[in-house]
């Protein structure tokens, strides 16, 4: 009777807890194909077009002598034009929000419940402004570091360090707030870890450090 009573119960629980994740993601889906119907394009989009077509002509490649002076390729993004590439890069910062929206969601109704919808809500409207603004490399680092927070917190500690490994090769300023986070998080339970385990949490944000050391970026 206990687990016949307890199924509906579950289905429920489960329903809405996925409740809020749907609606963070359909608004944020929403408002990225109103920005890409109004034709809405920021200053920051011509870079990301410039590499994905870059990628598109020579593949990958390590300099680049064709912007001012010339540049590094890999101190900008890593990954950005790789994906753009295939999608597009307005295609790929679109998704971007939404996923973002969605883990966004997950992150704080783990933490907080349902006090947390209008926090979710709030988020999943901020991200059409990465898709205005062009900030597709910073969009998918952001994608990527929620990722690896969300895993982090429901102790998936190798998908977390491959996310934050993945965040650092998407955008290195992205990696390097996920690594404040890390750090953050790290220091806040190290009084309740044994010391033997205490350097374990610390894994994610050496990743992300070193991206940030070895792809040091012109502007994201």
């Amino acid at each position: 009777m206990t687990t016949s009573m307890g199924r509906p119960v579950r289905l429920q629980e489960r329903v809405a807890y996925w409740t809020g994740a749907a609606y963070a993601g359909g608004v944020a889906g929403i408002l990225a194909l109103i920005a890409v119907a109004a034709g809405w394009r920021g200053s920051d989009l011509p870079a990301q077009l410039f590499r994905v077509e870059l990628l598109r002509r020579n593949g990958f490649v390590l300099w680049d002598s064709q912007w001012f002076a010339g540049h590094s390729t890999l101190n900008y993004s890593v990954l950005s034009p790789v994906l753009g590439a295939l999608t597009g890069p307005v295609a790929l910062g679109a998704v971007c929000g939404v996923v973002s929206a969605i883990l966004f969601d997950r992150l704080l109704r783990d933490g907080f419940g349902s006090a947390a919808w209008f926090g979710s809500l709030w988020f999943a409207v901020a991200t059409v402004t990465n898709l205005i603004v062009g900030r597709v490399t910073f969009g998918l680092g952001v994608t990527f570091a929620l990722g690896a927070l969300v895993a982090l917190r429901h102790r998936q500690r190798t998908i977390a360090i491959i996310c934050a490994l993945c965040c650092g090769l998407a955008s290195p300023v992205a990696g390097l707030f996920l690594a404040i986070a890390f750090a953050a998080w790290g220091w806040a339970r190290s009084s309740d870890m044994k010391p033997a385990t205490r350097r374990t949490p610390s894994a994610p944000c050496i990743v992300t450090l070193r991206c940030r050391l070895v792809y040091r970026p012109n502007r994201r």
